[in-house]
């Protein structure tokens, strides 16, 4: 497996890499998390044990850059808030405003921005989620989680 970041170099072309960086992961209990790429994954990925019981986010490269830029950004802090939370709050809905927060406070400043990020997640593929693609219920919900 290689690092994210030179997966994403190797895929995407050095200037879209430098966008396309993953944020930084940490898990509840303060540990780094990494991502990492992994070409042989069927589905995009998602947050998982390695075999060491570290927690780490495997990335398969070649099918996140065919995600629009704002589902990638919104793939990559969900699968962060899986680790980043509480065992106790970690559920599918908490993740995703998980996701909307850490993206409100980076790329996500106006409304008009939220409904770019819902339509981009409504085009992808059923197949390119782990098991739990964002179905319109959740994508609607979206819009809706607090701030803080």
């Amino acid at each position: 497996m290689k690092p994210l970041s030179l997966a994403l170099i190797l895929c995407l072309g050095t200037a879209a890499a430098v966008e396309a960086q993953p944020l930084t992961c940490r898990s509840w209990q303060g540990m780094e998390v990494p991502y990492l790429g992994d070409a042989t994954l069927k589905t995009v990925g998602g947050a998982t044990m390695n075999a060491r019981g570290r927690a780490v986010i495997l990335l398969n490269p070649e099918i996140l850059s065919t995600f629009p830029e704002p589902a990638r950004d919104f793939f990559l802090a969900h699968e962060c808030g899986h680790h980043a939370l509480i065992p106790d709050y970690n559920t599918e809905a908490e993740a995703d405003c998980f996701a909307m927060r850490l993206l409100r406070k980076k790329k996500l400043r106006t409304p008009e921005q939220v409904t770019a990020l819902q339509d981009a997640l409504t085009t992808l593929p059923d197949t390119a989620w782990a098991g739990h693609r964002p179905d319109a219920e959740r994508i609607e919900a979206l819009a809706h989680c607090p701030a803080e």
